[in-house]
Protein backbone atom coordinates (compact mmCIF):
# COMPACT_ATOMS: atom_id res chain seq x y z
CA UNK A 1 0.00 0.00 0.00
CA UNK A 2 0.94 3.77 -0.80
CA UNK A 3 -0.78 6.95 -0.39
CA UNK A 4 -1.14 9.18 -3.06
CA UNK A 5 -2.45 12.84 -3.33
CA UNK A 6 -6.60 12.68 -3.53
CA UNK A 7 -6.30 15.00 -6.56
CA UNK A 8 -3.94 12.91 -8.89
CA UNK A 9 -6.35 10.08 -8.21
CA UNK A 10 -9.37 11.96 -9.03
CA UNK A 11 -7.27 12.77 -12.40
CA UNK A 12 -6.38 8.71 -12.63
CA UNK A 13 -10.63 8.45 -12.25
CA UNK A 14 -11.27 10.98 -14.65
CA UNK A 15 -8.64 9.61 -17.43
CA UNK A 16 -9.75 7.87 -20.40
CA UNK A 17 -7.78 3.81 -20.52
CA UNK A 18 -4.11 4.86 -21.98
CA UNK A 19 -3.71 7.95 -20.40
CA UNK A 20 -0.35 8.63 -18.76
CA UNK A 21 -0.88 11.47 -16.04
CA UNK A 22 2.36 13.37 -14.73
CA UNK A 23 4.45 11.02 -16.97
CA UNK A 24 4.23 8.30 -14.16
CA UNK A 25 0.72 6.89 -13.79
CA UNK A 26 -0.81 4.61 -17.05
CA UNK A 27 -5.22 4.54 -15.95
CA UNK A 28 -5.21 0.93 -17.52
CA UNK A 29 -8.96 0.02 -17.11
CA UNK A 30 -12.14 0.79 -14.59
CA UNK A 31 -16.13 -0.18 -13.48
CA UNK A 32 -18.53 0.98 -11.60
CA UNK A 33 -18.95 -2.46 -9.07
CA UNK A 34 -22.44 -2.81 -7.48
CA UNK A 35 -23.35 -6.03 -4.51
CA UNK A 36 -26.58 -7.93 -5.61
CA UNK A 37 -28.05 -9.16 -2.32
CA UNK A 38 -30.79 -10.42 -2.73
CA UNK A 39 -31.30 -13.23 -0.23
CA UNK A 40 -31.97 -11.07 2.95
CA UNK A 41 -34.52 -8.17 2.95
CA UNK A 42 -35.04 -5.89 6.26
CA UNK A 43 -37.89 -6.07 8.09
CA UNK A 44 -39.02 -2.59 6.90
CA UNK A 45 -38.85 -3.67 3.02
CA UNK A 46 -35.83 -1.75 1.91
CA UNK A 47 -33.11 -3.04 0.07
CA UNK A 48 -29.88 -1.96 0.46
CA UNK A 49 -27.12 -1.35 -2.30
CA UNK A 50 -23.40 0.05 -2.30
CA UNK A 51 -21.91 1.19 -5.33
CA UNK A 52 -18.03 1.16 -5.96
CA UNK A 53 -15.44 2.81 -8.61
CA UNK A 54 -12.40 0.54 -9.19
CA UNK A 55 -9.64 0.99 -11.72
CA UNK A 56 -6.10 -0.09 -12.37
CA UNK A 57 -3.31 1.98 -12.89
CA UNK A 58 0.50 1.67 -13.60
CA UNK A 59 3.56 3.14 -11.78
CA UNK A 60 5.52 3.55 -14.72
CA UNK A 61 8.52 4.94 -12.21
CA UNK A 62 8.15 1.46 -11.03
CA UNK A 63 6.61 -0.46 -13.02
CA UNK A 64 4.20 -1.72 -10.26
CA UNK A 65 0.43 -2.27 -10.64
CA UNK A 66 -1.60 -0.15 -8.17
CA UNK A 67 -5.58 -0.60 -7.59
CA UNK A 68 -7.94 2.23 -5.97
CA UNK A 69 -11.48 2.23 -4.93
CA UNK A 70 -14.36 4.24 -3.46
CA UNK A 71 -17.84 4.61 -2.79
CA UNK A 72 -19.80 6.64 -4.25
CA UNK A 73 -22.18 8.58 -1.61
CA UNK A 74 -25.33 8.86 -1.50
CA UNK A 75 -26.77 12.09 -2.95
CA UNK A 76 -30.73 13.20 -3.41
CA UNK A 77 -32.58 14.71 -6.23
CA UNK A 78 -35.93 15.99 -5.26
CA UNK A 79 -37.05 16.79 -9.08
CA UNK A 80 -36.06 12.56 -9.51
CA UNK A 81 -36.93 11.13 -6.47
CA UNK A 82 -37.24 7.69 -7.86
CA UNK A 83 -34.24 7.59 -9.03
CA UNK A 84 -30.80 6.23 -7.57
CA UNK A 85 -28.06 9.31 -7.66
CA UNK A 86 -24.51 9.48 -6.17
CA UNK A 87 -21.71 12.19 -5.82
CA UNK A 88 -18.40 11.27 -7.93
CA UNK A 89 -15.97 8.80 -6.27
CA UNK A 90 -12.65 10.25 -5.12
CA UNK A 91 -14.87 13.79 -3.91
CA UNK A 92 -16.81 14.11 -1.07
CA UNK A 93 -15.97 11.98 1.72
CA UNK A 94 -12.56 10.58 0.40
CA UNK A 95 -9.59 10.43 2.73
CA UNK A 96 -6.11 12.51 1.17
CA UNK A 97 -4.10 11.24 0.79
CA UNK A 98 -5.76 8.05 -0.74
CA UNK A 99 -4.38 5.06 -0.51
CA UNK A 100 -3.87 2.50 -3.10
CA UNK A 101 -2.92 -1.05 -2.86
CA UNK A 102 -0.37 -3.25 -4.79
CA UNK A 103 -2.07 -5.87 -7.50
CA UNK A 104 -1.26 -7.99 -9.94
CA UNK A 105 -2.80 -6.75 -13.44
CA UNK A 106 -3.19 -9.43 -16.42
CA UNK A 107 -5.26 -8.73 -19.89
CA UNK A 108 -6.87 -11.53 -21.81
CA UNK A 109 -8.39 -11.61 -25.49
CA UNK A 110 -11.57 -12.42 -25.99
CA UNK A 111 -13.35 -13.45 -28.91
CA UNK A 112 -17.11 -12.07 -29.32
CA UNK A 113 -18.95 -13.67 -31.31
CA UNK A 114 -22.64 -12.02 -32.38
CA UNK A 115 -25.92 -14.11 -33.01
CA UNK A 116 -28.48 -12.19 -35.41
CA UNK A 117 -31.80 -13.96 -35.46
CA UNK A 118 -34.28 -12.67 -38.13
CA UNK A 119 -37.67 -13.23 -36.22
CA UNK A 120 -40.87 -12.98 -38.63
CA UNK A 121 -43.14 -10.45 -37.69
Amino acid sequence: MKNLPLELIYRLYKADIGDIIDNTYVRLNGAWMTDDNRQTTPDNGFLQSSIVYQFIFKDLSEGAYYQASNGASPAHDSKYSSQNWCYEPFTIHTLDPFPVYRCRYEARAVNTIYVIDNIPN
